[in-house]
């Protein structure tokens, strides 16, 4: 594994799966997070005077090490297609402790078996982290392995993919005792978060009280923006309206589980007719969503949520 050594560190890994799989997949590869953002926005799709499935050929089945990197080099759409990073020498015995300031970004592939312990196997490896962002993806750690990581972290991400249900466990923090540590303990442990982005990893994270707990944290109100997706009925909506209404500061997403009650869907739909008819708001417009919902309600609360920025 090469890591750089300097101010700004990163550590992003593709999570190595249980299945048997090409050596170019199973590495770890440090990827500064914000580069590839601008490679990947900078790409467009290319107009070939060739027939389109001998493109295709060529960018799947390149002859040689060498010529790959000539096509690359040529256009970013065979990266895009095919990406392959070309390495003489891979070491991934680390000998000494690893110091991370900037990101640690764990991000699984969807579809496959994962080790939900891979990144507290690495834990002794680490000197000490002092990222600002952390993104976990389908991990399990102790609340005290979360605290070590991410304690002064600004963005944190407990995200279970795009393509997650119920049956698909997200991350999970647990108390030395084995018990699960509730999203407010959690969150009254990150006291210089900005950012907070949650997928509860089933129902019962989300209690009753949740909510009311949440507000009592000195720095919620502090938050630039609050995403909480796979919302049960559990939530206490009216309370979380009550804070809403006197929110000036943070952007709050909400999208609600499928399976929540047709009584709590008419609930939502009545928040969001009032937010909507509302003449004068004084408070940031929140984006809620919900099966069921009215489309032009939805894509009007929309708009008016990205104008908060």
């Amino acid at each position: 594994m090469k890591l750089r050594s300097s101010k700004e560190t990163s550590f992003s890994i593709l999570l190595p799966t249980t299945r048997k799989r090409k050596a170019e997949e199973n590495k770890l590869i440090e990827v500064p997070s914000k580069k590839k953002t601008r490679f990947y926005d900078s790409y467009y799709r290319q107009n070939w005077s060739l027939r389109d499935s001998l493109i295709h050929y060529i960018t799947q089945n390149p002859s040689s090490a060498k010529v790959y990197q000539k096509i690359i080099q040529s256009c970013k759409y065979f990266f895009f297609k095919n990406p392959i990073l070309i390495v003489s020498d891979l070491s991934l015995d680390i000998t000494c402790k690893i110091w991370i300031t900037n990101e640690i970004n764990i991000i699984d592939e969807i579809g496959e078996e994962i080790d939900h312990n891979f990144l507290a196997s690495l834990i002794p490896k680490i000197y000490q982290s002092d990222v600002k962002t952390f993104n976990l993806c389908d991990q399990n750690l102790f609340f005290d392995e979360l605290i070590f990581l991410a304690s002064n972290a600004e963005t944190i991400r407990f995200d279970g993919g795009s393509e997650r249900t119920f049956e698909d466990p997200t991350s999970i923090i647990k108390n030395a005792d084995g018990s699960f540590s509730p999203l407010e303990k959690i969150f009254a442990a990150l006291p210089k978060v900005k950012k907070f982005y949650y997928t509860p990893p089933s129902d019962d994270f989300i209690t009753t009280n949740t909510v009311k707990e949440l507000l009592k944290i000195s720095h919620f109100s502090n938050l630039d923006y609050f995403r909480m997706v796979f919302i049960p009925v559990s939530f206490d909506i009216e309370t979380f309206y009550d804070y809403i209404k006197g929110n000036k500061k943070t952007r709050i997403y909400l999208l609600f589980s499928p399976d929540i009650s047709e009584a709590y869907k008419t609930r939502l739909q009545t928040i969001v007719n009032e937010i909507l008819q509302t003449q004068t708001r004084d408070f940031k417009v929140p984006y809620i969503s919900f099966d069921g919902s009215v489309i032009e309600d939805d894509e009007l609360l929309w708009d008016l949520f990205l104008e908060n920025k």
